[in-house]
């Protein structure tokens, strides 16, 4: 489902507030726990939960005219062992980034990886490959799940405060 920002008055850009919630393509299956992040004309979603495991898959769909999107492809999976669910993602220009998460045993990642967004959904940073895309940067301090992150561009700085440092038990960082 999709909304589009209402036009504001006189046409001087957006009011700020929803239009009517839309209907669109459902994912190939069914996910939660998942991240969502919007790169160069593409929304992309990377792992989550799937009906009966955590996943590693990334689909991508390209934003129509209107704000509408088209059909999901898979992109190549993320290299969380076991997948990732409840993990971050961001990204700055092309590159986009995910990291933290847990697995199905609980056990929390303190790995981050990245790759460019390219026409086949993601591509190695360095080789432009969609086989193999994505690389490995420096990890978190610690196995994090259930966090967010944000990127300030013009800095080129990643935030990542928060999260659950026990995977399925509650234990949560500021």
């Amino acid at each position: 489902i999709f909304a589009r920002l209402e036009p504001g008055g006189g046409g001087a850009g957006p009011s700020g507030s929803l239009g009517a919630w839309q209907p669109g393509p459902d994912l190939p299956r069914p996910i939660s726990n998942h991240r969502m992040l919007a790169v160069l004309g593409r929304v992309y979603v990377f792992g989550g939960s799937g009906e009966s495991a955590f996943i590693p898959d990334v689909y991508y769909a390209q934003v129509q005219t209107g704000g509408s999107l088209g059909a999901w492809a898979r992109a190549a999976d993320m290299p969380f062992p076991g997948g990732s669910t409840s993990l971050a993602a961001v990204s700055i220009g092309e590159y986009i980034y995910v990291g933290g998460g847990e697995n199905a045993d609980c056990t929390v990642h303190r790995q981050v990886f990245y790759a460019k967004a390219c026409a086949s959904g993601v591509c190695h940073p360095d080789t432009g490959s969609p086989t193999d895309p994505w690389k490995a940067t420096s990890p978190l301090p610690l196995g994090v799940s259930r966090l967010d992150a944000v990127a300030v561009e013009e800095c080129l700085h990643v935030y990542a405060p928060g999260g659950n440092t026990a995977g399925c038990a509650t234990s949560v960082q500021n």
